[in-house]
């Protein structure tokens, strides 16, 4: 070959094909997750393997004579053979849906492995020529050449057979096992183009490695390195457009989702880690700012189009502002946005006059008002949204375009809010079983009032919390606007009353009203239409036996795995986890209204052991029966 040819298909075409697969590798790294991740979680550090691997020829012709060819090309053998072949056989492997991983990834690593230790000893034992491969005015380029030796160490043929093996073994299997999972993909009518382009550009390579190899034409898979990049290239490229488009369709669920999960404590991190990551958001959120703004459009889609256009525009404000990461902005209702953020009050007040005035254009005048919730742990950013939801119910009652309604030095910081007690009250309202939401409710608002620690205020926020969560559930259910218009007067006396005990009395007798105009389901123990009732009647009947899903099941009329997925479906558990909430709120009930010793209770509630009773309760509450019982 010519001079020029040899710089161009050793220098630039190494060059063109490994730095566009360094910068996919980032990406991915950093900022995207794409349909290669959910199964094939190591393809960025193929992608790395690969593309350093490509850009280490450059530098092992220009580093001059021996040894730091030799050495170069070691390190280039340890990245193809050891890391980037056994990395692009398990991807492919697990983009066709081939599980586990890592029992399939250990002996790739190893055969792998085994294949690079070979080679190296080749070359410490055969030490290689780096003859001049060519000379471009002051440019000279140095290639190694290992010597053939007499049997049994044929050293040149011996690395010739590993890059065949590697290339054959690993790059060409990886391609027929993509091209499998492509036609998985089309029969079930899913995008498959991107694993088209990721198997050629497989094929490719492993090809060009085999003939080059053979017939000893080193440049030839440097050349093919280029349209193989491009294939493999353009498969990601293909697979990020259709992932955005897919986020872009679900991004309203994944951000209502993600403020869900900031809600519920330490047990759902690793979720919100991922859901930000997917979101592109850095913000770890401690407080809520929620703004209002009324419309004039008369129609849906003028009603639409303003909803957007709001959105936009805040998202403008807040992108200048804080930076599009440092952010969390959700439509929760008609004109309205709940925007997460982790700032201080007074920071939050000044960005709350900006999103007003930016929203003030179209609306009418006094129209637009905004409410901000207390500083929270990111683990209780719900609490955060409530106040900040009565704050902004406030603000739409007074002549304050802004009420910041709580006041953050007010709020008690010392006990644990009763999320497990609200969470079951809220579960037996919406089933409607009255005498079980009327007990559930009188053990929350008693840990509501040891919460607030005597402070009327903050107890008074609590309660509209409560309300407002609840008149929301009733509607969603389809409740009577008239009922839940008189319940909603509820918030004006709650507003006055002055003491706990006429919060208390007035937030009971709202919810008795609404629970007397919804009739309680009937609940029979062999009969009826609802399988779920009957389960859970029979659960409350009989918690004190040794209770089993197919006993359940067969005293519901439905198979086990039919009231598997009731329970998943309806109650978003499985049935074991509602069992054991069951019984622990049972014992809670018992601990907190009655005398009778700890180790009755557990028997009452289905332990036969009160040491392991004491274990469960202490796991699901967080403290032990008799802390609990003290509290």
């Amino acid at each position: 070959m010519t001079t020029n040819a040899l710089f161009l298909t050793n220098i630039i075409c190494p060059l063109l094909s490994g730095l566009p697969l360094l910068t996919f590798a980032f990406y991915f790294f950093y900022a995207e997750q794409g349909l290669f991740r959910p199964r094939a979680r190591l393809f960025p550090l193929f992608l790395l393997s690969f593309s350093l691997y490509i850009l280490g020829r450059p530098l092992q012709l220009l580093l001059g004579p021996a040894p730091w060819p030799l050495i170069v090309n070691a390190l280039r053998v340890i990245l193809f053979v050891g890391i980037c072949c056994p990395l692009v056989l398990h991807e492919a492997r697990g983009l066709s849906g081939a599980e586990p991983h890592r029992t399939r990834l250990r002996p790739m690593f190893l055969v792998g492995g085994a294949l690079t230790a070979l080679y190296i000893f080749m070359l410490l034992v055969a030490p290689s020529d780096t003859p001049l491969l060519f000379e471009l005015g002051s440019l000279k380029a140095f290639d190694i050449t290992p010597r053939s030796l007499t049997p049994p160490l044929f050293a040149r043929e011996i690395t010739i057979l590993i890059q065949v093996l590697a290339a054959v073994g690993f790059f060409g299997l990886a391609g027929y096992e993509t091209l499998r999972a492509r036609r998985a993909l089309i029969a079930s009518k899913r995008e498959s183009r991107h694993l088209l382009y990721f198997a050629l550009g497989c094929l490719i390579f492993g090809g060009a490695v085999v003939l080059g190899t053979v017939t000893k034409q080193w440049w030839f898979y440097y050349l093919a390195s280029v349209p193989s990049a491009f294939f493999i290239g353009l498969g990601v490229r293909e697979d990020m457009l259709y992932v955005r488009q897919r986020v872009e369709q679900v991004t309203p669920f994944l951000r209502d989702e993600l403020f869900h999960a900031l809600g519920s404590g330490p047990k759902h991190e690793a979720k919100v880690r991922n859901l930000k990551t997917l979101l592109g958001k850095q913000v770890s959120p401690t407080l809520v700012l929620t703004i209002s703004s009324e419309t004039s459009s008369a129609s849906d889609d003028d009603w639409l189009t303003a909803q957007a256009s709001a959105r936009e525009r805040l998202a403008a404000v807040l992108d200048e502002e804080l930076g599009e990461a440092h952010y969390l902005l959700l439509p929760v209702g008609a004109g309205r946005f709940a925007v997460c953020l982790d700032i201080a009050e007074a920071e939050a007040r000044a960005l709350a006059d900006r999103l007003r005035a930016c929203l003030a254009a179209d609306a009418p005048a006094g129209s637009v008002v905004a409410g901000i919730g207390a500083t929270h742990p990111p683990q209780e950013l719900q609490h955060s949204y409530l106040e900040a939801q009565t704050a902004l119910r406030a603000a739409e009652q007074s002549d304050q375009p802004i009420v910041s309604y709580i006041d953050i030095g007010a709020l008690p910081t010392q006990q644990r809010f009763p999320v497990e007690a609200r969470d079951e009250f809220l579960l037996e309202f919406k089933h409607v079983h009255h005498d079980a939401a009327r007990r559930r409710l009188q053990i929350l608002l008693d840990q509501l009032v040891f919460y607030a620690e005597g402070d009327v205020m903050a107890y008074r926020v609590r309660l509209q919390e409560l309300l407002g969560t609840i008149l929301a559930q009733r509607e969603e259910q389809g409740g009577s606007k008239a009922i839940l218009t008189e319940a909603a007067s509820c918030f004006t006396r709650l507003d006055r009353s002055e003491s706990v005990a006429d919060l208390t009395d007035t937030l009971t007798k709202t919810i008795e009203r609404l629970l007397s105009h919804v009739e309680a389901p009937r609940v029979e123990a062999t009969g009826g239409n609802n399988p779920l009732q009957r389960a859970k009647a029979y659960i409350d009947e009989n918690l004190v036996d040794d209770l089993k899903i197919d006993d359940v099941a067969a005293r519901s009329g439905v198979s086990t795995s039919q009231l598997q997925r009731i329970f998943r479906d309806t109650l978003g558990m499985p049935f074991s986890t509602y069992l054991t909430t069951s019984r622990m709120t049972r014992a809670k009930e018992l601990l907190a209204g009655t005398d009778r010793p700890i180790t009755d209770i557990a028997f009452d509630v289905g332990y036969n052991d009160s040491n392991y009773f004491s274990t469960a309760f202490r796991k699901h509450e967080g403290i032990s029966p008799s802390q609990y019982r003290k509290n």
